[in-house]
């Protein structure tokens, strides 16, 4: 079996020796270093749109470049899948061991599984609130609206999603190639007609929507065609755990990750405020002032 883990990378970092890992230099073709690794700006591509898709510059290449692939997976140079499992949802750590990592043992993981997916994230606020920080209020609208222009057979389990409070972060996913090409036709069929309403913004952080929205999008896509879901942790790496003194030290990050966990579960719950619907009348006239019109 042919697998492929992109390993998303903007600049130098330690990689995994596994070969199945396949390092690629997202938004290449903006860059002005060079990483000595495949660049996502060669063949179809979308290099240049890495300020605003992120990491789904290089899942754009992939899909459309790669051949002879069986199985395709997406992470970080920082985050990556521990497919040795564990009990928390991120593992925070100063490097990777082999045994955590190993690709060996991701057809194990998917026997009677369609995709390897991040354990999810539990919040004490809905997945719409926590996601509406990211990006402004127009742009929200903006994307939902085109979401159900191309996809209104969607509706319910995208509100559903939105009113729960447990995410599935990273666009990090582990599945066959064919679901992977399936995905990619609804993933970018909604962001390439967003695009041509989402006006750019003067602040970095907010052109980055298209990656965020897609976080959301991915676990949609999984819920609504009811695919088999085998959720792994995630590896963070990070060196400033290791600078802890005192109780701090003695208390792992993944022990007072679970523990955050369920009190955000139990808050969350005792919360009355759920979303009725996913569009607010109140943008309706607001957005066609900005000659915004979504067909």
């Amino acid at each position: 079996m042919n697998t492929k883990i992109l390993v998303c990378c903007h600049k130098q970092a330690e990689l995994p020796h596994d070969t199945n890992f396949m390092p690629i230099h997202v938004g290449k073709k903006l860059s002005k270093q060079a990483l000595g690794m495949t660049g996502d700006d060669s063949g179809d591509n979308i290099s240049e749109l890495n300020p605003f898709f992120c990491e789904l510059t290089a899942q754009y290449w992939a899909w459309k470049n790669l051949t002879g692939v069986d199985t395709i997976g997406l992470c970080h140079y920082r985050r990556f899948f521990k497919f040795s499992g564990g009990a928390a949802w991120m593992y925070y750590q100063q490097s990777v061991s082999h045994n955590d990592i190993d690709t060996s043992l991701i057809p194990k993981l998917l026997e009677g599984y369609d995709i390897i997916m991040p354990k999810p994230a539990t919040s004490r606020e809905s997945v719409f609130e926590k996601f509406s920080r990211f990006m402004t209020e127009e742009q929200t609208q903006i994307y939902l609206r085109v979401f159900l222009s191309l996809y209104p057979e969607y509706e319910n389990t995208m509100l559903n999603y939105l009113n729960g409070n447990k995410s599935y972060n990273f666009n990090m996913a582990v599945m066959p190639w064919d679901l992977f090409c399936q995905y990619n036709e609804f993933l970018f069929s909604i962001l390439f007609k967003a695009r041509k309403y989402i006006k750019t913004m003067p602040y970095a952080y907010y052109n980055r929507t298209f990656g965020m929205f897609s976080e959301i999008l991915l676990p949609v896509f999984v819920k609504h065609n009811k695919l088999r879901m085998k959720n792994v942790p995630v590896i963070f790496i990070d060196d400033n755990q290791y600078h802890a003194t005192g109780l701090k030290k003695l208390l792992p990050k993944q022990f007072k990750s679970l523990m955050k966990d369920r009190l955000n579960d139990i808050k969350f719950w005792l919360s009355k405020d759920r979303a009725s619907s996913l569009t607010s009348p109140f943008w309706d006239a607001y957005l066609v002032n900005d000659g915004i019109r979504i067909e």
